[in-house]
């Protein structure tokens, strides 16, 4: 270094390639985790609405990746709601598959989402006959998109030490 204005040269350049490795280590690891949602989500055959289900499934999407400010922000989402003209018809159906509804959902949920299940009275004919045959009614939770964010975390660390690591290196 000779000088001040090189070492801020250095220093510059490092960031720039660091930000760029970040993004890509941002974008290959949404990458993952959009694949592990998918893989996870049950079209279970009992259901009454397998179209549902199967519709659900092909509208999770990844976003491209966003700066905003200083934080790189990409999701695997789904916007695919409800429908209808009921109360509903705003509400994304991936709530509803992810922990389950009613008491069947509340029994078979195991990851913390801090909504509670409001209701013990089932909410229409069909639900009031599963309880009368079953004991209990609702949707089984079926968690894809919380359990893929979880095993994408250690995925997403050894992407960002790779990208510190290799922009140091250049």
């Amino acid at each position: 270094m000779r000088d001040i204005s090189e070492l801020s040269s250095c220093f510059d350049k490092y960031l720039g390639r660091l930000k760029e490795n970040l993004y890509n280590a941002n974008e290959d690891s949404a990458e993952y985790m959009f694949k592990e949602a998918t893989d996870r989500v049950e079209i279970p055959e009992e259901a009454r609405n397998i179209h549902q289900f199967v519709e659900y499934a092909a509208s999770i999407r990844k976003s491209s990746t966003e700066e905003d400010g200083e934080t790189l922000k990409t999701s695997v989402y789904s916007d695919l709601c409800v429908g209808g003209d009921s109360k509903w018809a705003d509400v994304p159906v991936g709530a509803f598959l992810e922990w389950g509804t009613g008491p069947l959902g509340e029994d078979t949920n195991d990851y913390p989402h801090g909504y509670s299940y409001t209701t013990r009275a089932p909410w229409d004919e069909h639900t009031a006959i599963q309880e009368y045959f079953t004991g209990t009614w609702g949707i089984a939770a079926r968690p894809h998109l919380y359990p893929a964010l979880i095993a994408t975390k250690p995925i997403y660390l050894d992407h960002i030490k790779g990208a510190i690591e290799e922009a140091w290196k250049k």
